[in-house]
């Protein structure tokens, strides 16, 4: 996508997500030491996301927190 095609929603949390779910963040029944997480939170925003013909994004560290980039093509 053309970046002035784009419209960009970005969500910045200062904490970072933990290690090991990085790699799997969006995939369903992804959670990692909440006691009534269901995992389904952030696999549901990628299926709205790709529903809508956008896509979402993950960037975390600790130094600099965690930040969740939605994409969408603008249309006319």
């Amino acid at each position: 996508m053309n970046k002035s095609d784009t419209i960009n929603i970005r969500i910045h949390n200062q904490g970072s997500v933990p290690a090991d779910i990085r790699d799997r963040f969006f995939e369903k029944f992804a959670t990692s030491g909440k006691k009534f997480g269901t995992g389904l939170g952030t696999y549901s925003a990628k299926l709205i996301a790709e529903t809508l013909g956008g896509s979402v994004h993950l960037t975390t560290s600790d130094a600099s927190g965690t930040e969740i980039l939605f994409q969408f093509q603008k249309r006319e």
